[in-house]
């Protein structure tokens, strides 16, 4: 089974790529490991876009309202630092995760990473990975969802007073 959530950061490595097609805040920005294609989450005012493809010629395009969105923030417990942003369309959801595994020690340099998981229903169709420079930062997407007038309950966004965590 594919483990859904999975990391955000505020950049993985510095040089992070742009995405040109944005007119807002840059989520995720990542080339597809092995392939020209593209993985591309920007925030323009309430919206969030989900692209997928060539740059500049993207095969799949989503815009959804953020509280049309799944997004799980990393519940602050673990080694491994992951989010995870859900995007459902007719019936398939694209499971857009970042991630960081912090170092035990000196000698170990931790990992990271950022991807999709595009799945129906529970079973997962692909699991594609980020490769070279990525930008990942899910961030203001909270703060969007916060300044839309919701508030993070224990398993799922909802409207609300409270900001990021419901009274």
């Amino acid at each position: 089974m594919i483990r859904l959530g999975v990391v955000a950061l505020a950049a993985l490595l510095s040089g992070v790529p742009v995405l040109a097609d944005c007119a807002g805040t840059v989520l995720v920005s990542c080339q597809i490991k092995g392939s020209s294609k593209w993985l591309d989450l920007c925030l323009t005012g309430g919206a969030l876009r989900y692209s997928f493809g060539p740059k500049g010629a993207p095969e799949l395009v989503l815009e959804r309202d953020v509280g049309d969105v799944v997004y799980t923030p990393w519940p602050g417990v673990g080694r491994t630092i992951w989010e995870d942003v859900q995007i459902r369309n007719k019936g398939i959801t694209y499971a857009v995760h970042t991630w960081v595994e912090r170092p035990i020690d000196d000698s170990d340099p931790g990992s990271s990473g950022t991807g999709v998981a595009v799945l129906r229903g529970e079973e997962p169709l692909a699991e594609i990975e980020c490769a070279g420079e990525q930008t990942a930062d899910f961030t203001p997407l909270g703060e969007a969802l916060v300044a839309q007038g919701y508030c993070r309950a224990v398993d799922r966004w909802k409207r609300g007073p409270g900001g990021w965590y419901c009274e």
